[in-house]
């Protein structure tokens, strides 16, 4: 059986393995960013790893390739209610955390790496969310623990000092907000008025447009989400007039995503419609960016749960991305991301997606589980093709599987490593095949991956260019199944010298509680020669390589032996 595998949008490139950036699960969010550079930062809520902080920063150098951790860190040793990273016009970069109920502002590269509180005093916060503007300057918006006021603050001066108090509401909750490409227009979603089950209050939307430096001007409110059911998680996103609202609707284990669409800055918008269908599934941790990949268009990721009894596995939960182009009005080009199945939430963590420079790139960070082990992974969409991929598939036949696969270009290509992996393994390599370097003709490749036991496997291909640049196909899945019935084929070659190969099969109802297998070789006066195989097997397919060296050429005979089936075939030894 074969999945599909050019199901990303605009045939995209491929994702690349997911790589470990902490061997244990957060305890709280993390966020991630890249500088200019390409160094790429991820903050984490951990108190595992160290023995006395609970929020340090990993980086990456080669694009997520390989993590470390930098010196220093938050000795606050609880779960953080939000943490989140910014990076300013001038390149600086900034994360913000709350601890308790206050919150915070990390100027994490700096010599110092100064921590400052938002507002100095006995201020009691409920959560939290912040953005930068084209400008420089940095929005907070907050909501009081002990009322439900809505207030934002800003600061023009990397955090040292926060004014221009604005007040949202004083009937709201969970705000949250985004800047668009340009970094002029804010967009603001939060609860309100807020019902004693907050997760059913009405979500409300409001326009900001930046007309200084540290200075809002409201354009507008209005209701974008008012159905009944509870709705745990929204965000937006917006660029160039176009906004998007992501939301889920409905009760944990039977959660949806819907989405609501502008064409026109947030004046008029479009009706709700569902971005998942799959009503035996569990949508939640839903991220939404804009990023200039896709045509200018905008990236979403999030989990999908089965919500079965036990731990999850690469078939019952994933980790989903698809993206919108500019002008498109559905989400296309569905895929599952996840190498590892992601953890069931045990805190307030959801994946998050890194906007990264290369403007086909995109990062997502999600906590999977390797084993009963779960850790923090970093993926990255690889997008510069220089091997236009036109078909990549499998066919399956007794134990061995043949692999074809099609090129229409290629532009430096040193060739394909074959990847295989079984439904609970990770992906290795299986075998290298030369490509032809550059070439604007049609190229065809095949690959005979032999002597499999029967179950599942997973393939893809990662190409490699002359300067060891890799891309990543999608995944094929295909069947390994069980022998049927007992056989024995005839030896290949024969007649042969001095060695030949002979296939048989056991099928299952031979090993409900294994049986011994026997194979035999035999001269022309009934003497037994060699024997092949005298052992327990398992049901599957079986080769084995006789070695004739030592005797002489003649008519010999083997005999397979197994449970109740016996049968005897004939070879020649020429020498």
């Amino acid at each position: 059986v074969e999945k599909p595998i050019f199901n990303r949008v605009d045939s995209n490139p491929r994702w690349g393995n997911d790589r470990t950036i902490l061997d244990y699960e957060p305890v709280g969010k993390f966020a991630g960013i890249q500088k200019a550079d390409g160094q790429i930062f991820v903050a984490v809520n951990d108190t595992q790893s160290t023995a006395n902080l609970g929020l340090l920063i990993f980086t990456s150098t080669d694009n997520g390739e390989n993590w470390a951790s930098i010196p220093g860190g938050v000795n606050y040793r609880g779960r953080m209610e939000n943490v989140k990273m910014i990076r300013t016009v001038l390149d600086s970069f900034y994360c913000f955390f709350q601890a308790g109920n206050e919150v915070y502002c990390w100027n994490f590269l700096a010599p110092a790496q100064q921590i400052r509180p938002i507002l100095y005093g006995n201020n009691a916060y409920r959560s939290f969310d912040v953005a930068a503007s084209s400008t420089g300057a940095i929005y907070v918006f907050m909501d009081s623990l002990l009322t439900n006021n809505v207030v934002r603050y800003s600061t023009i001066n990397g955090g040292f000092n926060w004014g221009n108090r604005g007040s949202i509401t004083s009937n709201g909750a969970n705000p949250k907000i985004s800047m668009s490409g340009t970094g002029d227009t804010l967009l603001l979603n939060y609860y309100g008025p807020v019902l004693a089950d907050t997760a059913t209050s009405v979500v409300r939307l409001a326009r900001y447009r930046e007309t200084a430096p540290g200075i809002l001007a409201s354009a507008g409110f209005i209701d974008i989400a008012t159905d009944p059911a509870p709705k745990y998680e929204y965000m937006s996103a917006t660029n160039n007039s176009e906004m998007w609202f992501i939301y889920t609707s409905g009760a944990v284990g039977a959660r949806s995503i819907w989405a609501r669409k502008s064409i026109t800055a947030g004046v008029s918008w479009d009706a709700a419609f569902a971005v998942t269908n799959n009503t035996n599934l569990d949508y939640f941790g839903q991220n939404i960016k804009f990023h200039s990949y896709n045509n200018f268009g905008f990236d979403l990721v999030y989990q999908a749960d089965s919500t079965q009894v036990g731990p999850p596995n690469n078939e019952t939960d994933y980790i989903l991305f698809s993206g919108a182009a500019y002008g498109s009005a559905q989400f296309t080009g569905l895929t599952n991301i996840s190498d590892f199945p992601p953890a069931p939430y045990t805190t307030n963590y959801s994946s998050q997606l890194v906007t990264l420079n290369n403007t086909s790139d995109v990062g997502v960070i999600y906590v999977g589980m390797d084993g009963n082990n779960k850790k923090l992974y970093w993926d990255r969409l690889l997008a510069v093709i220089p091997v236009e991929l036109t078909s990549f598939y499998s066919n399956a036949q007794n134990n061995n599987v043949l692999l074809n696969w099609t090129t229409a270009t290629e532009v430096n290509n040193k060739g394909f490593f074959i990847e295989r992996k079984s439904t609970k393994g990770i992906f290795n390599t299986v075998a290298f095949i030369q490509g032809n370097g550059t070439t604007t003709e049609r190229q065809s490749y095949t690959y005979a991956d032999n002597n499999l036991e029967a179950g599942k496997y997973f393939y893809r291909l990662k190409q490699v260019d002359l300067d060891g640049t890799t891309n990543i196909s999608n995944t094929i899945e295909v069947e390994v199944s069980q022998p049927s019935e007992f056989s024995l084929s005839q030896n290949f070659p024969n007649p042969f010298n001095p060695d030949t190969k002979i296939k048989y099969s056991i099928p299952q109802a031979v090993n409900s509680q294994s049986s011994m297998v026997n194979l035999k070789v035999y001269d022309v006066l009934g003497n037994e020669v060699a024997t092949l195989v005298n052992e327990q097997k398992a049901p599957g397919a079986y080769e084995v390589i006789f070695d004739a060296s030592k005797l002489s050429s003649g008519i010999y005979f083997y005999k397979l032996n197994a449970g109740s089936f016996s049968q005897i075939k004939k070879m020649t030894l020429l020498k």
